[in-house]
């Protein structure tokens, strides 16, 4: 099948031999090229490169605030003083969601009672319709006193109130008093943003695709706005400090400040961090080819090749 390249043995005795002839397996595998002008290439030299593929996921907590009422029934009223709504704690959930997840609290110990601003407490307020008469204008008459229904009096009993005058308050239910609190919603979603890291040319596509990355670091844990990004990142990630390709932290840190911190708002803000990094070993293979020059280097006739650990390959000219 066209596309496809057969693995190499890895009982190899010639390095170089066993790189090129990789190279013309995979020139082969692409549709309208061939390998031929290959036969004179000459390897040069080999370097080992590297790339990163960084995950970065931040747990996002939205708060917003509802006044709730309803009717006085004897309910206790704390009325405790209100804090900022991300001094209430609750358990987050993973950093990780596929999909927000949503959680309602009522604020129980900020419940308060005051009396019923419809009608002033009093449970009854004054009909609408009639004004607090308990008589509206004749209907039939429109007023003008020549029918048998008002009696020639003009008015008849106001049929909302039944002449009383006052209504029952829909609102405290003829209680008189309300019984407040606050509701607090929450809303918790992820932000997920990728980044790569290489002293290649190898293009982003190819390192996410690439099957052979391998793990190299993780973490997941309650984001602490005390420590800076960096700081979080060099107290956990204490590998870096030894690894021969360390992290560009700088450029990750930009990465994290533009994509995730300045999504926060007075409303939101970070409530957990994760991150997972992989690490791809590059082979990156440097040869010559009579009567070719390389487009980037003209007084040159090099090019090179990168092998992902000998399983699939990247061309990219030096």
């Amino acid at each position: 099948m066209r596309n496809k390249i057969a693995p190499i043995p890895t009982n190899i005795s010639n390095p170089a031999d066993t790189l090129m002839e990789y190279m013309r397996m995979h020139v082969d595998s692409k549709l309208c090229y061939h390998s031929d002008p290959m036969k004179t290439a000459k390897f040069i030299t080999k370097h080992n490169r590297f790339a990163y593929q960084i995950d970065l996921w931040t747990l996002m907590d939205r708060r917003k605030l509802k006044k709730c009422e309803k009717p006085y029934d004897g309910e206790l009223t704390p009325n405790t003083k209100f804090i900022d709504v991300f001094d209430y704690k609750f358990e987050l959930p993973n950093t990780v969601l596929e999909k927000p997840k949503k959680v309602f609290s009522n604020l129980e110990k900020t419940q308060w009672k005051a009396d019923c601003p419809d009608c002033s407490g009093n449970g009854w307020k004054t009909c609408k319709a009639c004004k607090g008469n308990g008589y509206t204008r004749c209907r039939f008459c429109l007023g003008g006193g020549s029918c048998l229904h008002c009696d020639g009096s003009r008015r008849i009993g106001c049929s909302r109130c039944n002449r009383k005058g006052d209504v029952k308050c829909g609102r405290c239910k003829t209680v008189g008093s309300l019984l407040f609190w606050w509701k607090l919603h929450i809303k918790w979603y992820t932000i997920h943003s990728v980044s790569y890291q290489t002293n290649t040319p190898m293009a982003p596509g190819k390192i996410r695709k690439a099957p052979t990355k391998e793990h190299y670091g993780d973490y997941d844990e309650k984001w602490s706005y005390i420590d800076t990004f960096r700081e979080q990142f060099e107290q956990k990630f204490t590998s870096q400090k030894n690894s021969e390709y360390p992290v560009k932290l700088e450029e990750l840190a930009q990465e994290f400040e533009k994509k995730h911190l300045k999504k926060t708002k007075k409303d939101r803000r970070i409530v957990k961090l994760a991150w997972n990094i992989q690490i791809l070993n590059i082979t990156e293979v440097v040869y010559q080819l009579q009567g070719y020059t390389n487009h980037h280097m003209k007084d040159l006739s090099k090019f090179c090749f990168s092998v992902l650990n000998l399983s699939s390959c990247s061309i990219f000219r030096s």
